[in-house]
């Protein structure tokens, strides 16, 4: 199975809960459509109003994912972390409880994962820039590689919890 998401073709503005199969929570903020980087290459973009309430886009699947999932992202933060709570998932893959099995995400200006219960951090980003992040789940062994515009940067990490 493929699940590909573009938005190219969604009017920009804020992105509707449901659109393409989406759930989108702005409790926390506002989620819309941008043209950026281009009118032709629209990306959504989510914007934290408030330190409580959830801002995210997610895809739920009715039968729990087997085998090897690849979860590919293309992210960017527009600006530095200056002060405050600063965690955006990028991405976060969840168990049927609701439980985060894979966390990737960038906070306070780095790039970081969990490999297990260990918070590591494997690079910094630049804002500005976009990252492809892509992550290789192997639900058999409970294991991800974790790459970054194409490097590998954590190899055979351990799930935070069991998918």
């Amino acid at each position: 199975m493929t699940v590909r998401h573009t938005f190219d073709a969604v009017p920009t503005g804020p992105l509707a809960n449901g659109t393409g199969g989406l759930t989108v929570s702005t409790a926390g903020g506002s989620v819309a459509v941008v043209n950026v980087p281009s009118a032709t290459d629209r990306s959504v973009r989510l914007t934290r109003t408030a330190n409580s309430g959830s801002t995210s886009v997610s895809q739920t699947f009715g039968t729990p994912l087997t085998g090897t999932v690849t979860v590919e992202t293309n992210v960017m933060r527009e600006a530095a972390w200056v002060s405050g709570n600063d965690f955006f998932a990028i991405p976060y893959v969840r168990n049927p409880s609701g439980q985060n099995a894979v966390s990737v995400a960038m906070t306070k200006n780095t790039i970081v994962a969990y490999s297990g219960a260990t918070l590591v951090t494997v690079g910094a980003y630049t804002p500005g820039r976009w990252y492809a992040v892509r992550v290789v789940i192997s639900t058999a062994t409970q294991t991800f590689d974790l790459y970054v515009d194409g490097v590998l940067l954590l190899d055979n990490s351990g799930f935070r919890n069991a998918l």
